[in-house]
């Protein structure tokens, strides 16, 4: 794979050789996933890249709010999860980072049963707001906020181990 950045006042051009790769290059494809830690290392570094390349599109949809890059996980528009430390309802919204504090406390039961209680009545499952809770703190892009890594109690599926890793 061959991307072509820039600072302002040079270029860079940064091939990565696959060559030692533990696959050949028939058996990966890179996904959006990988693409997007590309680009945001890029910008960490502060280097731009080719206009009107595919991840200078990228580069540019990730600083759109309007335009959120996220894998097509199956979730649902907002949710409502419980801030541990005070028990205070909030609301997460798909694609967003941080959440919406509300002010509320449930009453004659815990925090998250309260939030568990919402959601219910909207049509979240368990899976779908540890999703969202996940991906509104480390990044939508991530295995995190895919539900079907949780399971019907909203804890985290073990994966089987790599017999290859």
């Amino acid at each position: 794979m061959v991307m072509t950045m820039k600072k302002p006042e040079e270029k860079l051009h940064l091939v990565m050789d696959e060559s030692d790769a533990p696959y050949s290059s028939e058996e990966y494809t890179p996904t959006l996933e990988d693409k997007l830690i590309l680009v945001r290392l890029a910008k960490k570094y502060g280097l731009e890249f080719e206009p009107g390349s595919e991840f200078d599109k990228l580069s540019r949809a990730m600083d759109n709010p309007g335009n959120r890059l996220m894998p097509q996980f199956k979730l649902p528009e907002k949710c409502f999860a419980a801030l541990e430390a005070t028990g205070e309802t909030i609301i997460i919204h798909r694609g967003v980072m941080g959440y919406t504090p509300t002010g509320q406390y449930p009453e004659g039961m815990s925090g998250q049963e309260g939030a568990d209680a919402l959601n219910e009545q909207i049509g979240v499952t368990k899976a779908q707001a540890a999703a969202m809770l996940f991906g509104s703190m480390f990044g939508w892009a991530c295995p995190g906020a895919d539900p079907a890594n949780y399971d019907e109690q909203g804890q985290p599926v073990k994966r089987k181990e790599d017999p290859h890793g």
